[in-house]
Order: C-alpha cells, then sequence, then structure tokens
C-alpha cells in the first residue's frame, strides 16, 4: 500500500466581514507540492477565531500562521522528525506571541481559539489554545482530538501548551473547527456527514446546514486520509 496523502476543504467566513464584527476568524491549509523541499514534512491545517475588534485580531493570527509555516518548513537545522519540528514550531509560536505583547499588543489574551495540526505521513501531530476543537472520524467511531474543556491561558508564552499525537490510516477523516460551528450544528449529524462524504461534499453540505446562521465565526477544515490508489 502507498504512502498516506490527503484531500482537503475548507470552510472560512465570508471575506468582506463588517466592520462592527470584532473578530477574525480563519482556516488555513498548506500542502507542499511533492517536488518541494518541504514535502517529507506533510501538511499543516489551522482553524482559529481572535475575538477582539479591529486589525489586531488578523494581525495575532497572521503572526501564528507565519511562525508555524516558517519555522516547521524552514527551520535550517538537520532535525528531520515531524515531531521535533513542530513542537519546535509551536515553542517558536509561543515566543513570537510573547514578544507580541511585549511590544504592547495584549488585547488578544484569552480570547484565542485555534487548532494547529500537522500529518505527515501515518503522524497526526494536533497543538491548541482555547475551545475550538478537533475529531477524528474512522470507519463508525469518532475521537475527540481536542481538550473540550482547555482553560485560555493568561500567560502569552504558554499559548499553545502539550501536543497531542497519534497514528493514522487510509479511510480516516478530521474536522479542525472554531467552536462556534461545534454550537450550531449537533456532533452526531457532523459526524454523518464527514464520516460518509467527501471533504469537497461535507463543506458543501455543512455550507448548507448553516443557511440563516450569523457564519463570521464559523471556519473549519476537512480532511481525508486516503492513499494514491484508492483515490484514483
Amino acid at each position: 500500500m502507498s504512502d498516506l496523502i490527503s484531500r482537503t476543504a475548507r470552510l472560512v467566513p465570508y471575506a468582506k466581514r463588517p466592520k462592527s464584527i470584532a473578530s477574525f476568524v480563519t482556516a488555513y491549509v498548506y500542502e507542499p507540492a511533492a517536488d518541494e523541499a518541504g514535502a517529507q514534512l506533510g501538511n499543516l491545517y489551522v482553524a482559529v477565531e481572535v475575538l477582539v475588534s479591529g486589525r489586531a485580531s488578523e494581525e495575532v493570527v497572521d503572526l501564528v500562521i507565519q511562525t508555524i509555516g516558517d519555522k516547521y518548513y524552514n527551520d535550517p537545522s538537520d532535525e528531520a522528525d515531524p515531531l521535533a519540528r513542530f513542537e519546535g514550531a509551536i515553542k517558536q509560536t509561543n515566543h513570537e506571541l510573547s514578544e507580541y505583547v511585549g511590544r504592547g499588543n495584549a488585547a488578544w489574551i484569552g480570547k484565542i481559539s485555534a487548532i494547529i495540526a500537522v500529518h505527515a505521513g501515518k503522524e497526526l501531530h494536533v497543538a491548541q489554545t482555547g475551545s475550538a476543537e478537533a475529531f477524528l472520524y474512522r470507519g463508525k467511531a469518532v475521537s475527540r482530538i481536542s481538550l473540550s474543556d482547555t482553560a485560555r491561558p493568561a500567560t502569552p508564552s504558554k499559548t499553545f501548551g502539550s501536543i497531542a499525537t497519534g497514528e493514522l490510516e487510509a479511510g480516516d477523516k478530521l474536522l479542525l473547527a472554531t467552536p462556534a460551528l461545534i454550537h450550531q450544528i449537533p456532533l452526531p449529524k457532523l459526524q454523518s456527514v464527514i464520516s460518509t462524504t467527501s471533504p469537497n461534499a461535507a463543506i458543501a453540505e455543512i455550507s448548507q446546514l448553516l443557511e440563516g446562521v450569523i457564519t463570521n465565526r464559523i471556519a473549519a477544515v476537512v480532511v481525508e486520509i486516503t492513499t494514491p490508489e484508492l483515490a484514483a
């Protein structure tokens, strides 16, 4: 059987958000091509919300995504182990957030919820802050791989805490989401949608289920773990 690959789709709020919305919410996916230098390090997925108004919320999100991506993929060290590199990237992200606060930008503390995940080969590594959620669907079973009762850290240098690690199989599905999605759609319904359809179809059905709902705080990434043979 070939190495595992992934198919992904994401749900993000409408880009032109009203100025009155005091948050920035997004989902981010980076999947390096096979001929890129970081291909062996796998894919990066992020679902994040920052509940402060103005440009500050976007700055925090940009800082998190840029730092984690740059440190994980571009660090010049010879360390090849994805988990070790992910640990270093999380540590660097916490450091950059602490430095950001030191420059007088503290409004976001306690108001960020995010899931950051790396899928490399058969491995999945997940870091979390706040109330963001992550689920693994395998067959008819579902496992919550985020901590539902995670407290929002008051210290920026500890924004992202311990890393959860697991092994993936062909056929697995993943959901990474901001808290509002879980508040709007029951978990059994999400399981039914995601576990039985492709990521693109799942996002389309979730969007239909959210019709008439204010979605400016909803972002998600759906991932299907497969093989080239199955994908074909």
